[in-house]
């Protein structure tokens, strides 16, 4: 079976390589030749390699011709539609629009008349100006302009299309003004309709918006409160996971239902009855760690943390004594089998590097003093996550593990398990769950100001490979790791030592005397000019919004994935914002050291 799981993961994940989706017919031929191979030569690892990997791609191709067929043909961009649907997701607004998520379920064309079939599954919609207030559950009707969903496209910059992509969307677009708008029903009742009504109890609280931004992504994994200098913050002291609802927060939602069931299960067992309490602390913790992953929104890493902890509860139940990684497989498993392009993002790797890297290190080892454990658990995670950080950012966070140390604790034992109180007594008693989220919200208060102290420090300890993040340097850096925290006895911590060295100590590669690079960031303009030993930026592009512009999010990311630590010229042509607008955000990156504007 582990042979199985291991390659169909890795036969689903090797989409994320594919230019094209492959033909059907071949992969049902090839899945029929593995079978009966797998069944003529039962149990031998070859054949259960090859029938995982070939269910593995023709899955992944099916389920990506699925969400191809959904998509918005390419004819059709840049065209009007009239459609119904329900608001779904948590809406969001800034102070240019309001943005959120519908679920078609009618496709009109303008003039009323039922339109062609178009396969449209979800819009991410804009509403500029003063749009009205829109709640998830709501039924509306909209006249709007579609678009094939697209993204940025720039070396090191995030793919916003892929993600799009991921995540289902058919097209985006915005709303044109009409009497064509209108509401068709209220909102009926459903989980995102409670996360936003908790939302806005957490907006009436008396606190900053710091810690209001904070305290509504732990809650309801919702981030879109956190603006961009806190998000900055958090990534450079190394804990912007503690902000995302993942592994860490449903373990601790788990631990809090297994207390519950373990008592529930001694008491219904002391009035007779005949389970064990083990099974009801099981599955109090399998429902709290649902719920609490419903209520953040059931994106990617709560489904892949949620996933893990069934495999893990359900080995317990049953008593198996498999070898450790088999929990880790069938985890790896699901999600390939919910969502193949789920290496495309940060969170895949680094979640599953640290699991692995914690059960290669500790797995089978009689535990020491606690502090010891501790310290171990923070070197051992830096490791396993170094190259997935390296991938996603261009530089790891060397001050991270200490950080942590305090961050870690603060949020996952104190923040956490009153935001998880709050939720569950806040039908029951609202004044007493307002009065937890304050308590919450301080801490966070506090520990938002510890890290603005602790950002100068931690941004002066990034470690930036000489040469960037290149494929070598992260091999390397990846292999390193594996080696530094395979067992003592295999002799293999000395090859890692080396191989860390070596990355570390490694020369910049010669750069070419001159490279100029114009970067994708819409209406505007931003030039990269790169020489041997200097690099300039001609113009900044615009600022889309208060989290994204793209001095941080495009510019920044090119200069950390090509290795540049410093910015020796910064030069703005002139005042217009889709020349100017991301100069901040880059400064805020890599201050230059000469301004020209």
């Amino acid at each position: 079976m582990p042979y199985l799981l291991f390659a169909f993961a890795l036969g689903s994940f090797s989409s994320t390589l594919w230019r094209t989706l492959p033909a059907p017919l071949p992969l049902w031929t090839a899945l029929a030749v593995a079978a009966l191979a797998a069944a003529r030569w039962r149990g031998r690892a070859p054949a259960l390699l090859a029938l995982g990997a070939v269910a593995g791609v023709l899955w992944a191709a099916l389920w990506g011709a699925a969400r191809l067929d959904a998509q918005l043909p390419a004819r059709l961009d840049k065209t009007d539609w009239r459609v119904q649907g329900e608001v779904v997701g948590l809406p969001e607004r800034d102070r240019r629009r309001l943005r959120f998520d519908l679920q078609v379920t009618e496709v009109l064309a303008p003039d009323g008349v039922v339109a062609p079939p178009l396969p449209l599954r979800r819009l991410r919609l804009s509403w500029y100006g003063a749009a009205p207030e829109v709640r998830p559950g709501e039924r509306w009707q909209l006249r709007v302009r579609l678009r094939q969903p697209r993204g940025f496209a720039n070396p090191g910059g995030f793919d916003y299309a892929g993600w799009l992509f991921a995540q289902g969307v058919s097209a985006t677009g915005y709303v044109r003004a009409g009497s064509d708008n209108r509401q068709l029903a209220a909102a009926r009742g459903s989980v995102d309709a409670w996360r936003w009504w908790v939302a806005q109890r957490l907006e009436s609280l008396p606190l900053d918006a710091a810690a209001r931004g904070l305290l509504r992504a732990l809650t309801i994994g919702d981030g879109s409160a956190i603006d961009a200098a806190l998000w900055e913050r958090m990534r450079v002291t190394g804990v912007i996971h503690l902000a995302v609802v993942s592994g860490l927060h449903i373990a601790l939602a788990a631990g809090l239902g297994m207390l519950v069931g373990l008592l529930l299960g001694r008491i219904a067992a002391a009035a007779g009855a005949g389970w064990p309490a083990r099974h009801t602390g099981a599955l109090c913790a399998w429902l709290a760690a649902g719920g609490y992953a419903l209520l953040a929104g059931f994106g990617l890493s709560t489904a892949r943390a949620w996933a893990a902890l069934s495999v893990v509860l359900a080995i317990a139940l049953l008593r198996r004594r498999g070898a450790r990684s088999v929990g880790l497989l069938w985890a790896l498993a699901l999600i390939a089998l919910v969502e193949p392009l789920a290496p495309l993002s940060a969170g895949f790797w680094l979640s599953f590097g640290a699991v692995a890297a914690l059960l290669l290190s500790f797995g089978g080892r009689p535990p020491r003093s606690w502090w010891r454990e501790l310290l171990r658990a923070q070197w051992v995670v830096t490791l396993g996550t170094a190259a997935g950080l390296l991938a996603f950012q261009g530089q790891v966070p060397l001050l991270a593990p200490l950080v942590n140390l305090v961050a870690a604790p603060w949020i996952g034992v104190l923040t956490v398990y009153l935001c998880l109180g709050a939720l569950v007594i806040l039908p029951l008693w609202p004044a007493l769950a307002v009065g937890l989220w304050w308590l919450a919200g301080w801490s966070l208060h506090g520990l938002e100001q510890l890290l603005a102290q602790l950002e100068a420090p931690a941004r002066a300890w990034q470690w930036v490979p000489a040469g960037g993040a290149g494929g070598a340097v992260l091999w390397l850096t990846a292999l390193a790791g594996v080696c530094l925290l395979a067992p003592r006895g295999l002799g293999l911590r000395w090859c890692g030592a080396v191989a860390l060295l070596a990355v570390v100590l490694a020369a910049a590669p010669s750069r070419p005397p001159l490279q100029v690079t114009v970067l994708d960031v819409g209406q505007g303009l931003a030039v990269v000019v790169e020489t041997g030993h200097h690099v300039l930026v001609y113009d900044t592009g615009p600022e889309f919004g208060a989290r994204f512009d793209a001095g941080s999010r495009i510019i920044a990311p090119y200069l950390s994935r090509g290795g540049w630590r410093a910015l020796d010229l910064l030069l703005v042509s002139h005042r217009d914002l889709d020349h100017r607008g991301g100069a901040a955000g880059l400064s805020a990156h890599y201050p230059p050291r000469r301004r020209l504007q």
